[in-house]
């Protein structure tokens, strides 16, 4: 598997943590999946000078990105570990769900002052949730979500999706008008037939 820009700007954020050690795990790595736990942002979270650093390089990037012309779609998405959990632990523990929200509020609110033109904020990639005939858990989670983020991100456009793994089949359940905002990009990732 090869490496690619994001594993660069994983490095570059590692530097600027300073920690040597997590520097040193990220070189040694052969994949993704083995990535150091340092590097995700639930860990991060704990720690407020950590937590600034790494608001303060998602914000540097965006500006990054729009000077260039493009917009950006912030993206949240869950790793293994840390204070928040993993996808199956949020969406399963309903301390670890309410942690994610006030991580959802927290970085709503970190990048609020965005331009709500070029920057969107998409809440959760690819929840892990009613993949189960039957289960219909994902609209009272999206409906948390939406709240949570809104309760921050007033003006920023929010991108959100159906349960799993944001399946166009999961989206089109979704009771959209229960989310009566205007300002919301609705998405869904297909990988068929791969």
């Amino acid at each position: 598997r090869s490496r690619g820009l994001g594993d660069v700007y994983k490095r570059q954020w590692l530097q600027r943590t300073g920690d040597r050690h997590a520097i040193a795990r990220h070189d040694n790595c052969q994949s993704d999946t083995e990535y150091p736990q340092g590097f995700h942002l639930a860990n991060a979270w704990g720690s407020q000078a950590l937590r600034d650093q790494l608001l303060d390089s998602v914000i540097e990037s965006v500006a990054m990105v729009n000077a260039a012309g493009l917009k950006a779609i912030i993206d949240l998405h869950l790793f293994g570990g840390g204070e928040i959990g993993t996808m199956a632990s949020v969406m399963t523990d309903d301390d670890q769900f309410e942690r994610y929200l006030a991580l959802v509020r927290n970085f709503g609110s970190a990048i609020a002052k965005q331009d709500p033109e070029k920057v969107a904020f998409e809440l959760m990639n690819e929840p892990v949730v009613d993949c189960d005939a039957g289960q219909k858990e994902w609209p009272d989670r999206l409906q948390k979500l939406y709240a949570a983020a809104r309760s921050s991100a007033t003006r920023l456009t929010l991108v959100l999706t159906g349960g799993c793994y944001s399946s166009a089949e999961q989206l089109a359940a979704v009771d959209i008008t229960a989310i009566p905002d205007d300002n919301v990009i609705w998405t869904f990732h297909a990988y068929e037939p791969f």
